[in-house]
């Protein structure tokens, strides 16, 4: 690009930009000195430009303005540099089932972390010959909780760690139950070999387990402090047992 890109340099602008028609102002802090243009680089003699530069276009109009906002390097964009919030796995493996039994639960008592539940499966991991029946299931929030067996969430990065106060477990007691998000309905009888049933669907083949899944565009489930998401069982059975996977991100408010 030649030297002579730009033709004209005074206090307010930085001249006529040839090929374009308009002019670069400089709302704000000075922009110091120009000490070089070579090959479309223009390099500015001052430590910082706070303001915004509205590049003016001749067509369509000249009330078309492009924002750039200047800033510290460290906030530019950066091509194929994203930031992915820390994300878990709460595997509940093969829970015993009873009648009004938190069998899954994930709560969150912090007031600086929030999480949200990306998606939760709901298989049937049984490999044990029961006479299972059908069991029905709701997918609750809660308010607050009596802290029962507790489980370990799996990190998905093995160098992020789990926020202190956000917790899972199961057999959860002095539940406060609040909104019902879902009813669901699986079975403990075990897996079989060869045979269409609830059963098999339910032991393997991730989308046919799905419950909930956060979609691209719309918020997921959030949890804030004292806010919590169970799978309570209704049925009155005990016979098998129900497992639960539900992954979440921990993230600052």
């Amino acid at each position: 690009m030649p030297q002579d890109f730009f033709t004209a340099i005074d206090s307010g602008t930085i001249g006529t930009v040839l090929g374009i028609g308009g002019t670069v102002q400089v709302a704000g802090a000075s922009a110091g000195t120009v000490v070089e243009i070579n090959k479309g680089t223009i390099n500015v003699g001052t430590t910082a430009v706070t303001g915004v530069v509205d590049i003016t276009p001749a067509s369509p109009a000249a009330t078309d303005y492009l924002p750039v906002r200047l800033t510290d390097a460290s906030a530019f964009y950066v091509a194929g540099a994203t930031s992915e919030p820390a994300t878990f796995s709460a595997i509940f493996d093969r829970i015993a089932p009873a009648q009004n039994k938190y069998v899954a639960n994930l709560f969150n008592a912090s007031s600086t972390r929030k999480v949200t539940i990306k998606r939760i499966w709901l298989y049937n991991w049984n490999a044990s010959a029961v006479s299972g029946v059908l069991l029905e299931f709701e997918l609750r929030r809660i308010t607050a909780r009596t802290t029962g067996t507790t489980i370990t969430p799996d990190p998905h990065d093995s160098s992020d760690s789990l926020s202190a106060n956000i917790t899972a477990d199961h057999a959860s007691t002095s539940v406060t139950d609040s909104t019902i998000l879902r009813r669901l309905f699986s079975t403990a009888e075990e897996t079989k070999i060869a045979a269409l049933t609830m059963e098999s669907i339910r032991s393997f083949v991730d989308f046919n387990n799905l419950i909930y899944e956060a979609k691209s565009g719309i918020k997921g489930i959030v949890l804030r402090q004292n806010q919590g998401i169970v799978i309570k069982q209704i049925t009155n059975s005990t016979v098998g047992s129900v497992s639960i996977v539900i992954e979440f991100t921990d993230e600052a408010v």
